[in-house]
């Protein structure tokens, strides 16, 4: 059992909800990702069970101990930490819903015949060790006449904004400042855009400030994370990046004579207002895709939907096909074996069904437990819900007009399975539902509605809820919390400069909706009170998390009741 180390994705936790209360409310939901806790109804449960997360490549992430590490495709980036002024800290699981590429070849390899980075008037490279887990090499000029560098051509640049960036091992005492330099000719005009660095500090010189938008130095322990950020409009071509491992002497002094080296690893040129995520390159630039987070549909509706009476009649068998009918065809057999349900597909189907009037729109949940083979279940005669397998199987489904039937059938030859406490519920949207997120985001004024979207929650564009922060006019971060039912929209927004952009910008909002109003909260500060005219039938939807934006999300929790003023309060401060 992981709890509070923010390690990765856990197995579930044991009494995950008591920390999570507000107002005395206990979450129906939770995903605290920093701890690893993940339930529903009070009852823990595993990442993997809760969302569903998707990514086609690998990615990375740092772990606890401060090392960047790679997350094979397929796999969230969950027990991601971020520095915050020198202090590691367990953050949760880091979303980006846009992909990223880095444009540099060799991020972490500046070997000097075995790199993309050529080396110019004598300047060395050798290996020395690790900074954040990632190999490390120490960059020198010894030359006393001249300033020697690395260099690199860089293709691809189609954008009009792109940061540069690079971990940069802290020294106690040092000849020289480091230097990252991209050279771009733009109409003619050539331009050196950087950041010349002082290892002992991370103190800034005023150098190659052409066409730079920002530059920062980050205190990550034994290292520097150093980044600029450059305007690239109008330019086209070949980019040439160069590493001075003596950009200046120990006084700032731009000094051909001054020698000196540094440990520098994980070079990165993204297009970005901000640093993305570290990207691993190798002789090539290398992308990493997009990154979706979604609440399974089936876990949520169990947890926030008000269920109805049972409508399978002897779904534990313990009466055996009483209430059943079989439709095995010649072959096939159905029947009950040790309390549970057989379905012996010898050469021939073998099904069970029991008729049930199903109303046409509603949402239903249907589970039971499953051995052996598999099979298919069905609503009507040739409508199927899903397959089935071994295991506890669910499903959410809206009735279709011919549903008439609940129906279980093995259609695999010589083979044969077994079926077990089948429990169908009609299942529909609670009369309030109130959601907190908290985490942190990446973000640019972008003079945009929607420019960052943490939870949404939606049926079409006619009936949904959603959290999304405006840039827009003179706005720098005001979150409007949305509720549309079938067309007419209602919304309360904190004030246009709640929040401002920047880097791993610390966020905690919650929001409550009611049949008749919706009211949100951000850092403990209430909005007003909006009217709605209706809360949204969203029950048989998956809510989607961090959906637009460059996010890491520390916990999310969803309530099926209001929790009032007192209660947003509670869950943002």
């Amino acid at each position: 059992m992981i709890l509070g180390l923010g390690l990765g994705v856990c197995a579930a936790q044991a009494s995950p909800v008591a920390r999570s209360r507000v107002a005395g409310l206990a979450p129906a939901l939770i995903g605290d990702f920093a701890a690893g806790v993940y339930a529903v109804n009070g009852g823990a449960m595993a990442f993997a069970d809760l969302f569903a997360f998707s990514r086609l490549s690998a990615a990375w992430k740092v772990n606890a101990l401060g090392h960047i590490t790679p997350v094979p495709a397929g796999e969230a980036r969950t027990g991601h930490h971020i520095w915050q002024n020198g202090t590691l800290v367990p953050a949760g699981i880091s979303v980006s819903s846009v992909g990223a590429t880095n444009l540099f070849a060799d991020s972490q390899n500046q070997i000097n015949g075995a790199s993309a980075w050529s080396f110019s008037a004598s300047a060395s490279s050798v290996a020395n060790g690790t900074l954040a887990g990632l190999p490390a090499f120490e960059v020198s000029d010894q030359r006393s006449d001249l300033h020697t560098h690395l260099e690199q051509q860089v293709s691809g640049l189609s954008g009009d904004t792109y940061c540069a960036s690079f971990l940069l091992a802290k020294q106690d005492a040092a000849t020289s400042h480091f230097g990252l330099r991209l050279h771009q000719s733009v109409s003619g005009t050539s331009y050196h855009c950087g950041m010349s660095v002082n290892a002992v500090d991370g103190s800034l010189l005023s150098l190659w400030d052409a066409r730079v938008v920002e530059r920062q130095v980050e205190d990550r322990g034994d290292h520097w994370f150093c980044w600029f950020v450059i305007g690239t409009t109008g330019f086209s071509g070949v980019l040439t990046a160069q590493i001075f491992p003596a950009s200046t002497d120990a006084t700032g002094a731009s000094d051909p004579e001054t020698t000196g080296e540094h440990t520098i690893t994980a070079l990165q040129l993204a297009e970005a207002r901000h640093p993305t995520g570290y990207i691993s390159t190798d002789a090539s630039a290398v992308t990493v895709a997009g990154e979706t987070l979604s609440v399974n549909h089936v876990a949520l509706a169990r947890a926030v939907g008000a269920p109805g009476p049972e409508f399978v009649s002897n779904g534990d068998f313990a009466d055996g096909l009483t209430g059943w009918t079989d439709t095995s065809e010649a072959g096939g057999l159905a029947s009950v074996s040790d309390g549970e349900l057989v379905l012996a597909n010898d050469t021939g189907a073998a099904g069970l069904v029991q008729f049930i009037g199903l109303n046409p729109g509603d949402v239903y949940i249907l589970e039971f437990d499953a051995s052996g083979g598999s099979g298919t279940v069905y609503q009507a005669e040739s409508i199927s819900i899903g397959g089935f397998g071994p295991g506890r199987n669910s499903y959410l489904f809206t009735a279709d007009m011919s549903a008439n039937q609940i129906g279980l059938r093995n259609l695999t030859t010589a083979t044969s399975c077994r079926v077990d406490n089948v429990t169908l519920r009609q299942v529909t949207m609670p009369a309030a539902v109130s959601i907190a997120i908290e985490g942190y985001m990446t973000y640019e004024d972008e003079d945009a509605f929607a420019t960052v979207i943490p939870f949404v929650w939606s049926e079409d564009t006619g009936n949904r809820i959603r959290a999304e922060l405006s840039t827009n006019t003179t706005s720098t971060g005001q979150m409007f919390f949305v509720s549309k039912a079938d067309g007419v929209q209602a919304a309360a927004a904190t004030s246009g400069d709640d929040k401002a952009p920047g880097v791993d910008v610390p966020f905690r909002y919650a929001f409550r909706h009611t049949a008749s109003s919706i009211q949100g909260a951000s850092d403990g500060a209430t909005t007003s009170v909006s009217p709605l005219s209706a809360l949204p039938d969203l029950i048989a939807r998956s809510p989607d998390v961090a959906s637009i934006g460059n996010m890491t999300v520390t916990r999310l929790r969803i309530w099926a009741e209001d929790i009032e003023d007192a209660g947003l309060v509670e869950a943002t401060i």
